[in-house]
């Protein structure tokens, strides 16, 4: 019995250590912070995976798939994404509207001080900012409404109250979608690789290569996005 134990808690400990590695890796993809591992292995990194042996293709532009997008306002003016920030290395981001982007952790600790944010809203916005790791909160007031800003180092957000908590309510359908996204991160870089050394070696239209090659799968959407949106247009 405390063998099993012992093996549960070793398989527990072994996933959270591969989730922040990756957490890591997409923070200093994203520039966010310099993870503790060796510098440069960035979401735009020149890397080689050992399935092939060859080298990836490096720089490309940045690529989500698998997305879920959820309107924070009436009008889908404002929204928040997750889905896979295509690599290698790939990663699942969080992302509010096209460039505030937050990790899981960065969302859960935001999640907690959901009440202390209520309190200050309802009290004095003038008080002191709330600080969630690389995230700043900070509370203003415009034409008598009351804002919520978000501040990171090179970006800020700023959005109402009600925005705010609706966004705040999708906390459990983020923390599933990204569970779910997590576990197919290494079948993607998987099939970067394989579609990467096809389309170098074409000489022609690469995605007719691709299509055509014994690794696509019509049937597998993570094949087909990675056809449209990474391979299928010039990289």
């Amino acid at each position: 019995m405390k063998a099993k134990t012992k093996l549960g808690m070793g398989l527990k400990t072994k996933k959270k250590k591969q989730e922040l590695h990756r957490h890591h890796r997409a923070m200093e993809g994203r520039g966010l912070y310099l993870a503790p591992y060796k510098r440069g292995q960035g979401a735009n990194h020149q890397r080689t995976i050992g399935l092939t042996g060859k080298t990836v293709l490096p720089t490309r532009r940045a690529v989500r798939i698998l997305g879920r997008r959820y309107a924070l306002t009436a009008t889908g003016y404002k929204y928040l994404d997750i889905g896979i920030n295509v690599g290698p290395p790939s990663y699942v981001e969080i992302a509010i509207g096209d460039h505030f982007f937050l990790s899981l952790e960065t969302w859960k600790g935001l999640y907690e001080q959901q009440w202390d944010i209520q309190n200050r809203l309802r009290k004095d916005v003038r008080g002191r900012p709330i600080t969630v790791g690389p995230l700043t909160v900070r509370f203003s007031t415009m034409n008598d409404t009351k804002l919520v800003c978000l501040d990171l180092s090179d970006v800020r957000l700023m959005m109402t109250e009600s925005t705010f908590f609706t966004m705040i309510n999708l906390d459990r359908c983020i923390e599933l979608t990204y569970a779910q996204l997590d576990r197919v991160v290494d079948k993607i870089d998987a099939k970067v690789v394989q579609f990467s050394n096809i389309a170098s070696a074409a000489t022609k239209d690469a995605s007719n290569a691709i299509r055509a090659s014994e690794f696509f799968n019509y049937d597998h959407i993570i094949d087909c996005e990675l056809l449209a949106l990474v391979f299928g247009k010039p990289m």
